[in-house]
Formats: C-alpha cells, structure tokens, sequence
C-alpha cells in the first residue's frame, strides 16, 4: 500500500484529475511569478478500491485492488454465487477511476492549477430462494489528496452529486467531499433507503479563500443493495452513485456591464477572463434577481423584468462564469433600478381624472397616461396623455369623459437610462 495514503478502513474507490497540461507548465509558473500569487503544491494523493457481496451476513466474498500514485486504473467484481441452506443468490459491483497526468513524469506541481474528481460506483443484486433471503452488493470508494499554499488564495469548489436506485426500498447511495484545513467545507448527498435527504441529483459551487496553511480534500462515495425474495421469484435491484468535484485555484473572473432600456435590461459579459490556468470560458451563469436565471454559451442576454411592481423594485443581478475544466469563477453583482407607478381615477360629469406617483422619484420626465373604450370586444384608443412628472414625482391629466361604457386607462413610465420602466392600469366604467 502506497504510504503517502490516508483511508479509512472499508472504504474504496476514486481518483484525481491534476489538471495540468505539460504545454502550460512553463507558463503557469511564470504567470504565477509575474503575478506574484502564493505557490500551491501538491504533497500527496492517495486511491483505492474494494468491492464486497454478502449473504445473510453469513457468505462474504471481497476483493480489494490498491491503487497507486500516478496509474490509471478500473475494477469490476463478476457476479458471485453465494449459497446457503436454503437460498441461493448472486450479487456483482463494480468501480472505475481515472488518474491523469502529463505524459512525462515527475509531475510538476509548482503551481497547481486545480485538483478534479471524478468517480463512480454501481452495485447490483439477484436472489432466488424458498425463503426470504437477503444478498448484498457494495461498492465504495475513497481519494484523499494533500496540498499547501503559501499565501491567501481564491478558490471555486464546484461539483455534482447523482444517485438512482431501481428500488429505492431496497438500496441506497451516497457521496461526500470535505476540504480540511484552516478553512473547511463538506459536501454531502444520499438516496434509497438509507436516506437522511433524498435530493437525487446535488449540485454546489462556493466560493472560497483560503488562507495559507495545510489542506486535505477528501472523496467517499458508495452504493448498496440489499435484495429481499418474494415468492421465491428471482429480483433484481441496481443502484449507482456518481460524483464529480472541482476545487479550482485562482478560477476564471467574470465581469459584465448592464444597460436598462423599457422593461428590460441589457448583460454583456464579454470582458470574463480565463484564470491562471488559460483555459476559456464556455458558459456564462445569471441569476436576475427576480426569481430567474439563464445559462448561456454566449456573454449576452437580454432579460426583461416584471412590469407591474407593487413598490420600486432593486434587482441584484449575478453573473458567474464557467471554463472548460468546469471551474466556475466567483460571483460579481450589478444593482438594476426599477420603478413602480400607481394610479388613480375618479369621474365628473365630463372628465375623468386620473392621477398617480412613479417612485422613485423621476422629477422632469413624463408618464404616458391612455383612455381606451371597450367596443365589440376590444379596446380602442380614444387619447393620449404625456404629463410631466412634479418635484414629488407626481403627475395628473384629465380626459373628456367618452360615451357610456367600459373604459381603461394606462399609465407607464417608460423608463431611463438608470431605471427600468413600469406600468399600471384600471378598468373604469366610462
């Protein structure tokens, strides 16, 4: 056994990604020199695989292959008979793990660009017996990798989490990923009946600095299935887990500019830059603040906000960026002023009235205020007010009361150049 490893008894499976291709070697260390960031290195890595089928607690068949530092490695159990008086069954799991590295080695990790996991486990079982009879199948893996960095870094741990199961009564998957160190984080997810949240699919992306120190990442994943007998009838039951995980160093940076225009906005976030590691950018992340994101492949989007504001709304938009190695940046802000307009309408026996306040305040600028009359079904435009705005944002018009009917009146301020625009209306009888 390797003996840089650090695992758990009975646990299994992983692997590490060191992304670093040897083109970028040379100048990831420069870019790092010249930019004067801490130095980061890789101090150990550490795999490992176990497979195991079990019958009534009582047949235990296991194999258990190591891995080793810098080897490309998979395993898969074939389907074990396993008998006993009175019940026969058959249970099978498998494992596979990647390790990658530059094709020439030692591997230089002076700087690291980032560390990648990617792993996966699949466990199945089928039983035959005259008697109620329980064979088990389990796949288990475990990574533990080591690193320190001499000085404050920015970071963006990413990943995803998937379980599914055949027979969520009858088996159960789980991954977790902890980062240690002077600053710690923990990521975990389950499914089946071994359940404490049932998410099914889990995905995380955090922004972290972390200060000079000592840090380990550590990578548990596993499914199991236990497969009860009705009947005698043969079942089968699969469960699988899947996990990916990113812990990026100096990640890519987004940045965008933000252009209102009537109910909409304008993003572009072409000005996002790849991190130190120079690989680009393939997806842009936004959340509007309104309850709604976007994910693009492109830096510009259009969005268009509610139009109808109860109160003058302040919308905190955020971009994210993703690079080809799926490290997302961290996030950056902009603020997008709305406004909101209120109105009100009252009758005499020749005009309607109408009034209202846009907030916030717009002094100098103008709402559009419109008088439609229903006929056959459909409202018609009889005329169109533009009043100004007061020194209290304040604005009134009146109208010539129009021939007896249903009438609706409009307002909408249509915006600026710093707030987008809103709109209001009520339905009067004329």
């Amino acid at each position: 056994m390797h003996t840089t490893r650090r695992l758990r008894l009975s646990l299994v499976t992983s692997a590490v990604l060191l992304s670093l291709p040897a083109t970028m070697l040379t100048s990831s260390a420069a870019a790092s020199a010249s930019l004067n960031v801490p130095v980061i290195t890789l101090t150990t890595d550490a795999a490992d695989i176990n497979t195991s089928q079990v019958l009534d607690g009582a047949t235990e068949n296991a194999t258990e292959t190591p891995g080793s530092q810098f080897l490309t490695f998979g395993h898969q159990q074939a389907p074990t008979t396993l008998t006993n008086g009175t019940a026969s069954a058959s249970a099978a799991s498998s494992q596979s793990a990647a390790l990658s590295t530059p094709t020439a080695l030692p591997l230089p990790v002076s700087p690291l660009d980032d560390i990648s996991v990617d792993a996966a486990a699949t466990s199945r079982a089928t039983a035959t017996a005259t008697s109620s009879t329980a064979p088990v199948a389990t796949a288990n893996g475990t990574l533990s990798a080591q690193f320190t960095t001499s000085g404050s870094v920015p970071v963006f741990f990413t990943g995803t989490e998937q379980t599914s199961n055949t027979d969520a009564t009858d088996s159960c998957s789980h991954a977790s990923v902890v980062l240690t160190g002077p600053v710690s984080r923990s990521f975990a997810a389950s499914s089946g009946h071994c359940k404490e949240v049932n998410p099914g699919h889990q995905q995380w992306a955090q922004s972290i600095t972390l200060p000079a120190g000592s840090y380990s990442v550590d990578v548990d994943y596993s499914t199991q299935v236990d497969d009860n007998v009705t009947n005698g009838e043969p079942t089968s039951v699969l469960a699988f887990a899947t996990l990916s995980a990113n812990l990026s160093f100096l990640p890519p940076s987004a940045q965008f500019t933000t252009t209102p225009s009537g109910f909409s906005a304008s993003f572009n976030g072409a000005a996002a830059f790849a991190g130190l590691s120079g690989r680009p950018v393939i997806s842009w992340h936004w959340q509007f603040g309104d309850g709604t994101a976007a994910v693009t492949t492109q830096p510009r989007i259009t969005h268009i906000f509610p139009a109808s504001p109860r109160r003058a709304p302040t919308y905190r938009v955020t971009l994210q960026v993703l690079d080809t190695a799926h490290a997302l940046s961290p996030p950056v802000s902009h603020t997008v002023l709305g406004t909101a307009t209120t109105l009100a309408v009252t009758k005499t026996a020749l005009r309607l009235v109408t009034s209202g306040v846009v907030g916030p305040n717009r002094q100098g600028r103008s709402v559009v205020v419109t008088l439609a009359r229903k006929v056959n079904g459909s409202f018609h435009v009889l005329a169109t007010h533009r009043p100004p705005l007061s020194s209290r944002s304040r604005f009134a018009t009146t109208f010539r009361r129009p021939a007896r009917g249903t009438c609706r009146v409009v307002a909408r301020y249509p915006g600026d150049a710093t707030h987008l625009a809103s709109t209001t209306q009520r339905i009067v009888s004329c």
